[in-house]
């Protein structure tokens, strides 16, 4: 299996929310996908 994992510094969320929205977007639509896949059997 693959796994996503982000260690991320609260001191920079301000600085680069804009990447990290598109990291957690780009999380959650991987997990929907796999999601949907394991579901189709």
């Amino acid at each position: 299996p693959f796994y996503l994992g982000v260690q991320w510094h609260p001191e920079y969320l301000d600085r680069c929310r804009g990447l990290f929205n598109a990291l957690a977007a780009a999380g959650e639509r991987f997990a929907a996908q796999r999601k949907a896949t394991v579901s189709q059997g």
